[in-house]
């Protein structure tokens, strides 16, 4: 009877803790920059992500992520008094499929376009950018499209800011007999 109570009790601990033996949190926190003739644009991604491996080795990840892109134009805004039509879009080179927020604008109605652009947007799940992610921005003006890349300048220089690791080793489940 022992032994099986001890066994229930196992069970119990495995499903409570998903079978996880190790825990990482990471916080992310990166910037990404780039700039055409026209326009300059800075990405941000803050958040956390939870990396968890299993007694059999698997690892999931899952994150929390607020993201915010800023698209400048660098020129006078007076050169877009003409534009009827504004489409500002992004999404990461190495995974297109994980296209971010999109921004539609039609001038049609007699406003104007508007010197920067803001786009946030809140993600959960598996997929997260990385430090040496790029990202890539698409600006259509009138069916003129332009094409520019963000890249994380701080990437792969030992700053801190990129993304701090926390190991938490209380949910260690060892089982012995």
């Amino acid at each position: 009877m022992k032994k099986l109570y001890i066994f229930f009790m196992c069970i119990m601990l495995l499903s409570i803790t998903g079978c996880s033996y190790k825990k990482e949190i990471v916080n992310l926190n990166y910037t990404f920059n780039g700039e055409n003739e026209f326009w300059s644009a800075e990405f941000q991604v803050k958040g956390t992500g939870i990396s968890r491996q299993n007694l059999f080795g698997q690892i999931n990840f899952d994150s929390n992520l607020a993201k915010t892109l800023i698209v400048t134009y660098k020129k006078d805004i007076s050169k877009l008094s003409s534009v009827k039509y504004l489409e500002i879009s992004y999404y990461e080179e190495d995974n297109p499929l994980l296209k971010g927020k999109m921004l539609i604008e039609d001038y049609n109605n007699g406003s104007h376009a508007r010197k920067a652009y803001t786009l946030n947007s809140h993600t959960t799940g598996s997929a997260v950018e990385t430090g040496n992610s790029i990202i890539i921005v698409t600006i259509n003006i009138d069916n003129k499209i332009q094409t520019f890349k963000l890249k994380n300048e701080q990437y792969g220089k030992g700053n801190s800011i990129k993304a701090d690791r926390i190991v938490d080793p209380s949910i260690a489940v060892l089982l012995s007999s």
